[in-house]
């Protein structure tokens, strides 16, 4: 080997042993209801404290929670897990569940969230989120990815409480979320009519910041609006795409708030049977495109507020021909009718879309589907929960 090559060689070998070390430094901790914080955090001998093991967590490493239900243990808390370190952009701190739906966040509505977020690079995933005061998920920071949750029963705060409730809230600086795939249903103070002064204020999604995108969503019977974008200080360039947002009980499916609310995309979505108007400008700040969307049966019609605020482009008034289960029927005119342009390539169960034959709401063609979600988490009655 010739002398001049070593430094190359040399440089390399360090390079690799980095790059290496990198990866190797990514650890993973487990937490189980029945594990024992004495234990190293293993998926066979995992942590029983979420806050604990929390604390260990680093940039790139994950935190995922066996199958069972979590509670909290001291009601003074402010949240179930309150997230203050985050990850990068390339390395982010990733909580979730084992297996989808099987990790059981219970709030006991004692305490004010489920997941409080205050730090940036967070992914949420495949969790089953009910019974907190103010908000399932509250999120404070940006690039903050919130999937596959199941998000119900939550903002049954007291009628005092003279804020908003719901599901999901995403505040002022949380720019550049998502919100993917999610089932957010039965959220806000339930026993209100739409007379009482709060009865309109719990939504099923509230968001606040810009570059937002909403995807593949399931939204139904919350008590307000499905999802309200309010431009109180940024609510620019949203993006809500292939979401079902069916029968919400005292307002309509989305709504644009205030002047900061604008150059939004509101596409492929089936919007129905809700207790307003579909889509809604208050407002608003103008320039937003409503097209390829299925409006149906909504109290107040299709649109409400100034025309001039939006373009609507290739919407279909009629009915969406859905299952029981919110699945496109064989007929259904949402069928290859969305458009492609900033649509998600997969459904709300993983499905590929496909290039072309995009279809408008949270389902594929029931054709192409692979998975299906547990039946008993299928809530209609606001009773039960």
């Amino acid at each position: 080997m010739n002398n001049y090559n070593f430094p190359k060689i040399f440089f390399s070998a360090i390079c690799l042993v980095f790059i290496v070390s990198k990866v190797v430094l990514a650890a993973t901790y487990y937490v189980s209801p029945n594990g024992n914080d004495s234990y190293i955090g293993s998926i066979e001998k995992p942590l029983k404290s979420v806050t604990l093991a929390l604390s260990r967590v680093k940039p790139g490493d994950s935190l995922i929670l066996l199958d069972g239900t979590y509670k909290v243990v001291a009601a003074k808390k402010e949240a179930f897990l309150s997230i203050t370190t985050g990850g990068s952009e390339h390395e982010p701190v990733t909580i979730k569940a084992l297996n989808y739906g099987k990790a059981i966040i219970d709030g006991g509505n004692t305490i004010k969230y489920g997941f409080l977020i205050n730090a940036s690079n967070v992914t949420i995933e495949g969790f089953e989120i009910k019974n907190f005061l103010y908000f399932g998920i509250f999120v404070k920071q940006p690039n903050v990815v919130i999937k596959r949750n199941i998000i119900h029963h939550n903002g049954q705060a007291p009628i005092s409480h003279a804020w908003g409730t719901g599901g999901i809230f995403y505040g002022k600086e949380a720019h550049d979320g998502v919100i993917d795939s999610n089932m957010i249903y039965l959220n806000g103070r339930l026993n209100l009519s739409a007379k009482d002064h709060y009865g309109t204020y719990d939504h099923g999604i509230y968001v606040c910041a810009s570059e937002i995108k909403i995807y593949n969503n399931l939204i139904h019977d919350n008590q307000a609006y499905g999802l309200q974008i309010a431009g109180s200080y940024n609510a620019n360039r949203i993006i809500i795409s292939n979401n079902t947002i069916i029968n919400q009980r005292n307002r309509g499916g989305i709504v644009l708030w205030k002047k900061a609310a604008k150059n939004c995309v509101i596409q492929n979505n089936i919007i129905a049977g809700n207790n307003g108007a579909a889509v809604k400008f208050l407002k608003d700040g103008g320039n937003n495109i409503v097209r390829n969307n299925i409006f149906w049966d909504n109290k107040a019609g299709d649109f409400s507020g100034a025309k001039t605020h939006y373009s609507a482009i290739n919407n279909i008034n009629r009915a969406p021909l859905l299952d029981e289960s919110y699945k496109l029927k064989k007929g259904s005119p949402a069928i290859g009718k969305g458009t492609p342009d900033l649509a998600p390539p997969y459904d709300l169960e993983g499905n590929n879309r496909g290039d072309n034959e995009i279809d408008i709401g949270c389902f594929q063609d029931v054709s192409f589907q692979k998975l299906t979600y547990p039946k008993n988490l299928r809530v209609i009655s606001y009773t039960s929960n």
